[in-house]
Parts: structure tokens; C-alpha cells; sequence
């Protein structure tokens, strides 16, 4: 982790691969909603549902199955079995996307409008930020409500991530977004208007951000995953700047470019993901973690100096 907290490394893996991801990835989703063949509220909660279930598929493929290996191999209960119930059923962007998309199919089915799902989402936002960092003493308490709000125990180690509350406004402005897009008529213009107002906004918050590491978001100790209602609002300007710089390139290069952009973007996810998966639960530092070593610091919002640490890596000759 020490490789990953300067330089190079660090803007990629704290900063493009921080805010400018998965929000950026939950502002398309709601967005890509408009534009989709199946736009009913029954196709959006089905698709919600099974995206729900396919992020425990998830976690059984990188964390439940090696874990289960990696006791076979060693006999080491406690590193591997221990945190297994936790690692089995912990939430992800997956089981966020899906509670989202039930979301607003709900909100498609009351016939809400625009602004009244925006301000139920900013309220959440709200609530979420205030309610950041709750600590209901158990780890199947906090596993259930972490899916809700931001929670961390007494240690200080994070055991929800992408928490409804908080993050139910990125997909829902997406949403939006999307379909006063559809309805634009001179998309040109807009963009015109928009990417400058969006860059000027981001560029300077994102050389603050990397110049001082205040903080995932440049907003004090903030944790990415418990995103606030202020750093929603970098996300959503970002979002939108780089729906505008994807039409202006898409718009003006040759397909055979914009295909092989694609492609370098494909082998990138598929060595990222491949990566991650290199990732054994066993080295990800838990609640019920006696190593001192493991011990969070206000640096990594509180996950242990030993989280996320590649096996490949951690391993002994």
C-alpha cells in the first residue's frame, strides 16, 4: 500500500480510480435507464432483483471460494473461516446498483416526477451523511445495516461500502440526466456550455485533491465508499464533464478509433478485475483483527495497513 500512496500510483489508484469511477459508473447506469429497450418499472425491478443476487455470486467467486482453498491448503481457521459469513454476504456496488434500480422502478410506478425523486434522493444523502460512521456493536448488525448507512466499528474498520443512503443519488441524477438529454435538441450547444462549467468546477478540486491527500474526496477524512451530500456534488459535475468529452470524442473520430478506445478499455477492466482477484479475504484485516499491524489509520479511512494486500505479494518466499 506504501507503493500506492505517492506519485503516479496514487492518482491512479486514489483518484481516477476513486471518485471518477464507480460514481461516474452509477450516474451512467441511471442515465443508460432512458435509453434502454426495456423501460418499464416491472423490467427495471427484475433487473434490479438480479443484479441484487449476482453481487453474492460475486463475493462467493473472489472471497467465500478461495477463502474455503485457502483453509484446505494451510488448516488456518481463523485467517480463513472466520471472516468468511462477513465476506459472503458484505455489500458491493453490485448489491447498491440493485436496491437502486428497485428504487426507482418504484419511483416510475408512484409516477413520481423528476424533481420529487432528486429531492428524495438528496434527503437520503443527507440523512446518510449524518448518520455516518453508526456502530450497532455485532458484526451481523452492522453487516445488515451497512447496506443502508455508513458503518464502522469501534476499531475503526469499514464493513459497508457503496451504502444505499448515501449513494442513491448518483444513479438517480443519472436518471434524470438521461432524460432531459434524450429530450435536447442541440446536444452541440449544451456540451458547449456544459464540459467548460465542468472542468472548471473538477480540474481544480481533483490538483487539490492530489497535492494535499486530504482525503478521498479533498473534504477532510471523508471515506469514499460513505460518499457526503459535498463530495455528491464534484461526482455529479464530474459525470457530466465526462459525458460531454466522451460525445465531443466520440462524435469526431473515426469508429475503427472509437472501437479500438474500447477495446484498451475492455483489456484494462479485465486486468484490473483480474487483479482484484488476486486479492485473498484472508489478508483483508477485520473487525475481530487482534493484529496491531492491521491497525486503521485516518489515512485509508480506516481500513488496516494490511487491507487489500495482494497475496501474491504478502506471501513468504
Amino acid at each position: 500500500e506504501e507503493a500506492l500512496s505517492t506519485g503516479l500510483p496514487y492518482v491512479f489508484d486514489s483518484v481516477i480510480g476513486g471518485p471518477m469511477i464507480a460514481p461516474g459508473l452509477m450516474f451512467a447506469m441511471g442515465a443508460c435507464l432512458v435509453y434502454s429497450r426495456r423501460q418499464g418499472w416491472k423490467d427495471i425491478f427484475h433487473r434490479g432483483i438480479f443484479i441484487f443476487i449476482l453481487g453474492f455470486v460475486l463475493n462467493l467467486c473472489r472471497y467465500t471460494i478461495p477463502d474455503l482453498i485457502g483453509y484446505a491448503i494451510s488448516g488456518d481457521a481463523e485467517r480463513y473461516l472466520d471472516p468468511i459469513l462477513y465476506q459472503t454476504f458484505n455489500n458491493d456496488i453490485f448489491q447498491f446498483a440493485g436496491l437502486a434500480l428497485m428504487t426507482i422502478a418504484l419511483f416510475l410506478k408512484l409516477k413520481l416526477k423528476d424533481g420529487v425523486m432528486v429531492g428524495i434522493a438528496l434527503l437520503c444523502s443527507i440523512i446518510g451523511t449524518l448518520l455516518n460512521g453508526v456502530d450497532v456493536g455485532s458484526v451481523p448488525g452492522n453487516m445488515i445495516l451497512g447496506y443502508f448507512v455508513g458503518v464502522e466499528d469501534a476499531a475503526g474498520e469499514v464493513l459497508s461500502y457503496f451504502v444505499y443512503l448515501n449513494w442513491l443519488i448518483m444513479p438517480v441524477s443519472g436518471y434524470v440526466f438521461g432524460k432531459l438529454l434524450k429530450r435536447m435538441k442541440d446536444k452541440d450547444l449544451f456540451y458547449r456550455m456544459a464540459v467548460p462549467v465542468c472542468l472548471l468546477v473538477a480540474v481544480p478540486y481533483y490538483v487539490l485533491h492530489i497535492r494535499n491527500r486530504i482525503g478521498m474526496f479533498g473534504l477532510g477524512e471523508s471515506c469514499y465508499y460513505h460518499v457526503t451530500t459535498p463530495d455528491v456534488l464534484i461526482c455529479l459535475v464530474t459525470a457530466i464533464g465526462m459525458y460531454g468529452i466522451y460525445y465531443f470524442i466520440g462524435k469526431h473520430l473515426p469508429q475503427k478509433a472509437v472501437a479500438a478506445a474500447y477495446r484498451i478499455g475492455a483489456d484494462m477492466t479485465a486486468f484490473y478485475f483480474i487483479h482484484c482477484s488476486c486479492h485473498l479475504s484472508g489478508t483483508v484485516s477485520h473487525p475481530w483483527d487482534t493484529d496491531s499491524s492491521d491497525a486503521g489509520d485516518s489515512g485509508s479511512c480506516g481500513t488496516g495497513n494490511g487491507s487489500f494486500t495482494c497475496v501474491c505479494r504478502s506471501l513468504d518466499a
